[in-house]
């Protein structure tokens, strides 16, 4: 599988084409679901073609609002290019947005996004998020979809991020090295769409763990966070 991605992607770089990966499990976050191994690999794809080829990474399967990053160089196979919950210094590459669901499955909000792309490079300049509040559903009749939130106006709140930029990987890991506890919480809170079953993520283990998670672009790393930075 990944060989066939290694060919697609030296097509289009040959060609002189931009596209996107969509896959279904995330190769990194928390390290709960992928395969150690393989992971790794694709990080070491991803860094290859990236930003150049590869404009940016779609994933699903954790029915949860996140991103994860990836960084100049990939893991090695004991992950020590740069040690969980630090901040590592190499050139931010690329992106994958991992998609909410609309299944509310596990307690959350029903959800949904679309974006703002550009046509001709393939990069997303906002996300759009909505959600329905299941709380209020009543039997068969059809729930409300409501605005929740901008990823850009929420996460550049004071706009100092160019609207002539898009929101690459540049944007993802300047939020994760200056993000408040206030912001924090209000991803926290989007990671569920706004269900009231939303964990508490106000510790500051909690928190520098999930600013490792955000960083994490590999199974593995996601798994040295949770060791590293502990529970909620």
């Amino acid at each position: 599988m990944l060989r066939f991605l290694t060919d697609e992607l030296q097509e289009a770089e040959d060609a002189g084409q931009r596209v996107w990966i969509i896959g279904h499990v995330p190769a990194g976050y928390d390290g709960r679901n992928p395969v150690i191994n393989s992971p790794n690999l694709f990080y070491s794809i991803v860094q290859r073609y990236s930003p150049a080829t590869i404009a940016n990474i779609f994933f699903g399967h954790n029915h949860r609002d996140q991103f994860s990053l990836y960084y100049s160089y990939p893991p090695d196979k004991n992950g020590t290019f740069f040690a969980p919950g630090t901040f590592n210094t190499s050139t931010p590459l690329m992106t994958a947005w991992h998609a909410q669901s609309l299944s509310t499955l596990g307690g959350l909000n029903g959800g949904w996004r679309y974006y703002d792309v550009d046509a001709e490079t393939f990069s997303i300049y906002d996300s759009h998020n909505f959600y329905a509040d299941m709380s209020v559903a009543v039997d068969d009749t059809p729930v409300k979809w409501q605005f929740l939130y901008s990823a850009r106006e929420t996460y550049d709140p004071k706009g100092t991020w160019p609207s002539t930029a898009p929101l690459n990987a540049t944007f993802w890991d300047r939020l994760t090295k200056t993000i408040t506890p206030d912001i924090l919480n209000l991803y926290n809170l989007y990671e569920t769409r706004a269900s009231p079953f939303t964990l508490n993520c106000s510790s500051t283990a909690c928190q520098s763990q999930k600013i490792c998670y955000m960083r994490s672009g590999s199974a593995y790393l996601g798994v040295e966070c949770g060791n590293k930075a502990g529970p909620n």
